[in-house]
């Protein structure tokens, strides 16, 4: 694989591929982490680690895939001089959360979250 393997975590029945999908939701930054099931705790019943395993290859394939696109965005904001950010909104339409990127934060002369925080007050 191109960026390499993320490692599996343990699923503990229907609360732990809720919890899958809970993080899934709440930080997708972080995803690999938590989305490759892994076979230790699955039950073994004819078929059931083939299934894992398939939905692991085809979940790896995804997250090199993003990963891979991700990598490509970086290239262009380099080459155009831009700096990504982004905001999340509630239901209401009012802003949850900001993100700067490490980018956007070099090109405003900061260098990370301690002189320039995750903050729309920033």
């Amino acid at each position: 694989m191109l960026f390499g393997k993320c490692e599996a975590k343990s699923v503990d029945g229907f609360d732990g591929l809720q919890d899958i999908i809970k993080n899934f939701q709440a930080d997708s930054e972080h995803l690999a982490d938590s989305l490759l099931i892994s076979k230790r705790d699955i039950p073994q019943e004819p078929g059931v680690s083939d299934l894992v395993d398939g939905i692991n290859k085809r979940i790896q394939g995804a997250l090199d895939a993003a990963e891979q696109e991700k990598y490509k965005l970086s290239l262009v904001n380099q080459i155009i001089h831009s700096g990504l950010w982004t905001m999340y909104f509630d239901a209401k339409g009012e802003i949850e959360r900001v993100v700067w990127s490490d980018d956007f934060r070099r090109m405003t002369g900061f260098h990370g979250t301690s002189d320039f925080p995750d903050t729309l007050n920033a």
